[in-house]
This record gives C-alpha cells, structure tokens and sequence, in this order.
C-alpha cells in the first residue's frame, strides 16, 4: 500500500520519527514514567526501522544519547528552563548519574520487539535469518561504488558484477564494494562529499513522487514558505541562536546527526532525508523567534544581521548549486531542469488510466523539447501517438531516442508497434529479435513475434 505512488511510507515514518524524539526528550527531562518514555521510543524506533532500514544505524547513537543526557542536562546547572516556564530543579532528574542505564535498557527490549516478529517472519518463510530486508547490501553497493552517482541509479559495474556471479542474490556485494573502496579510495571520498552536498542542498531529488511535478497542481505547495530552502537556513541560525542551551539538546543533536549520515552512507533522494526536517523545524522556530525578538525590540541592527544570516543560507542551499541539477541538463541544452522526465511520463499515465488522454498528451508535447533525449518521455508519447492512428509521429519521436541513448525493452516494443502500424513491418521484426536475443522470455515481444509472423513477416537476421 504505501508503495503506490501516492501513500509512500515516508508520511507514516515522519510521524514515527517525531514521536521518537518526543518519548526521548521526555525521558530526558522528566523523573516520572520514564520506563514508560524509553519502552515507547524503543518501540518507535522498531517500527522506523521496518520502513527505512537506515534507522538501524541511528539506533545505537539514540541509545547513547538517551544515556547521557540527563546528566548532561543537569550539569548545566541552569536556574530555569530555557523558556523560563518552570524551575529547572522542578524538570531535571535528581536520581540521575553520570549515565542511566536502565532506561537505555529498556529502550533497546522495546526495539527489539518488532523487529523480532520480522526475523521470526523471515525464517519461517525463507528458512533464513533476515532481520528486516535482504537488500541492504545491495544498495550499499549501489550508493558507494566507484562509478555511483549517489542517487537512485545502478551503475555500470553493478551489471559487470552480476553478470561474474550469475545473479544478484548469489553476489557478496559488501565484499565487492569493500575491494572496489579499495580499489579507488580517492573516488570513495568523493562521493562520500558529493552525497553530503546532495543531502543538504534544497533541490529535491525524486524518486516515486516529484516534488516539482507536483508543484504544478497545487498552491499549497506552489507558496508555501514552509520548505527545505527556508527551514534549513533557519535552523542554522537557531542552533547558534540557542547555542548556550546545548546540554538539553543532546537528543537532537545526536538525531541529526546520525539520521543524516545514516542517508548520506547509503543513497540520497528526497524523500529519504524528510527525517532531518523534524529538529530542523524546531531550531528554525528558534531562529524566527529570536528574529521577532529583535524586531520587538526595535533592534534593527540584530535583526538585519540575522535576516541576512539566513538569506545567505538560502543562497547557498539553492538549487541551482547541486551537482544533480547539473546533471539532469542534456549536453549542449541551457538552463537547468527540476524534474526528471519519467515523472513527468508516469503522470502522462495517470492521465491515461483515468482517461484524460488530451491532458496526457499536451503535457508530453509540451515538454518534449527538453527531454528530447529521454525515452521515458519519447516511449509515452509514441505510445499516444500509436493509439491516435499517428503511427509516423511515434517512429519520428521514439527512432532517434533509442540509437542515441538507448532504452527499456518496453521502449524497443512500442517502436516495434510504431513500425509496425505505419507499415514497415520488417523493421517492426528486426527490433522485436532484438529484444528477444537479449531476453527470449520477454512476453511482449513473444506476442508481437507471434503476431508478425501470422501475417507472414519473416524472421530477419540483423547485423
């Protein structure tokens, strides 16, 4: 279910997340029900886990930090809390030590309750013990090795490796990413920058769902303030802001930054790293409110030098500065794009399946200019194009696509289709043995073969 376009799983983990850091700061500042506090953290941090395998390694620095930060805290014998509300002896815990173990016990039996209903799961179904997914080492590999871009993307050597072991699942892959570090340690730091970049510019890569695809659709989106552009800067300056408060913020501090490096070692996309936005909001309402205190105050200096502080942030996180941007540019195209071009084509389908198919081929049309070189986009629109009784227009967009930059073979079979219904059905055969060699078991194609040869399309042998 929340892998279907529209229910992602992030909106649930977001919910998860805050509730973490809300159970642990009340752990942290209170002397009541703090069993209770740790057990429903641990038991959060269980279920974050089963959305985002990531959060395994955040758990180990939130269990450190639950440790010791009620000591931290009342170390800094502070007279009242930072918001002046009550005494801080009235929030601190008197009993605390130089460390409390029994909550961080506590919180690790309550994490592994519902990960151990997976690993039971696992074992009974496959005869394996797989904590949560098997995949882990896998998109290690596809985050770090040499030739990755950091991004949702599989690279030239995950295919060369696959093809040495057979199959995906019979490949050591941490093995094959540990020689390849080996191999290229300058590369491997590289990346590692470049990924850290990409987590903290504000340009949202898409994966599953287009933030800026989404954009054109709603106002809400198209004019909200509230954004990673904004609330990141912000943050900064409440984290200086509140920086002599820093013993009661051990929690999410230790939140950020693990939750941040858990992604950055791993592979960035937008939606992974909407975590990072929960303490995040908290220091930007830091920062804002010191901001209104200055202008209260009518301290229009204080108030110019923070503004300011915060519009250089911006300045820094904009878009147009992450190397994806970049990327995305076709070569010799100006400007730079927002949105990849299968998003644009998987919402060409929405269009279709909801019979909208004027709307779905306007939009194709209309952006095919600058995605000229996509066959996401090229595929869709030779497909409307077919469907329209246009069989020319769809080999004239599609041709070009694919002996530049290649495709899927679902992309080779709607060209076959386009050959085939503008009458240049030995083409249409050539392309369908194409795909064929490559995967004989490929349905599509074993159907169009059927259907050529019925019509007496004889089998080409093609150079």
């Amino acid at each position: 279910m929340f892998y279907e376009q529209i229910l992602l799983v992030e909106g649930l983990l977001l919910a998860i997340h805050a509730g973490i850091l809300v159970c642990l700061v009340a752990l942290q500042e209170s002397s009541r029900r703090r069993d209770l506090w740790a057990a429903a953290a641990g038991f959060l941090s269980g279920l974050a886990c089963l959305g985002r395998g990531n959060f395994l390694m955040v758990v180990p620095v939130l269990a450190v930090a639950c440790a010791v930060a009620p000591a931290i805290a009342r170390r800094g014998n502070l007279p009242q809390s930072p918001t002046g509300s009550k005494p801080w002896a009235e929030i601190q815990n008197p009993r605390s030590k130089i460390t409390n173990l029994a909550p961080v016990a506590v919180y690790l039996l309550a994490f592994v309750l519902p990960l151990s209903l997976t690993l039971w799961r696992n074992h009974y179904v496959s005869g394996q013990w797989v904590l949560i997914t098997n995949n882990g080492p896998v998109l290690l590999y596809l985050g770090n090795a040499s030739d990755s871009l950091g991004t949702s993307h599989y690279p030239a050597s995950y295919f060369k490796v696959i093809k040495r072991y057979g199959s995906q699942y019979a490949t050591p892959w941490l093995k094959e990413l540990a020689e390849d570090v080996r191999a290229h340690p300058a590369e491997f730091i590289r990346l590692m920058l470049r990924k850290a970049w990409l987590f903290w510019n504000s340009y949202d890569i898409a994966d599953n769902a287009s933030y800026y695809a989404g954009k054109q659709f709603s106002w809400v989106l198209q004019w909200n303030p509230v954004a990673w552009l904004t609330v990141v800067p912000l943050a900064a300056l409440g984290v200086w802001e509140t920086r002599r408060q820093w013993r009661r913020q051990t929690i999410l501090y230790a939140y950020a930054t693990a939750f941040a490096i858990s992604i950055i070692l791993v592979s960035i996309t937008g939606r992974y790293r909407l975590g990072a936005l929960i303490p995040m909001l908290v220091w930007a309402g830091a920062g804002l409110a010191a901001i209104a205190r200055e202008l209260g105050a009518r301290q229009w200096k204080g108030a110019g030098i923070r503004c300011g502080a915060a519009a250089v942030g911006i300045a820094l996180l904009w878009p147009v500065w992450s190397p994806e941007v970049w990327r995305n540019v076709p070569e010799g195209q100006k400007g730079w794009r927002l949105v990849r071009g299968m998003d644009y084509a998987n919402l060409a389908l929405a269009y279709m399946d909801t019979n909208q198919r004027p709307r779905a081929r306007k939009l194709l049309e209309s952006i095919f200019d600058a995605y000229s070189l996509d066959f996401h986009v090229a595929t869709q629109l030779a497909h409307l194009y077919i469907e329209d009784k246009q069989p020319n227009k769809g080999v004239s967009v599609l041709e070009p696509v694919l002996k530049t930059v290649g495709g899927d073979y679902y992309a080779l079979i709607i060209l076959a289709h386009a050959y085939y219904h503008a009458g240049q059905k030995t083409k249409a055969m050539m392309v369908v043995q194409q795909v064929l060699r490559e995967n004989p078991n490929y349905e599509p194609a074993l159907k169009t073969f059927e259907v050529l040869k019925a019509e007496g399309v004889a089998p080409e042998i093609m150079p």
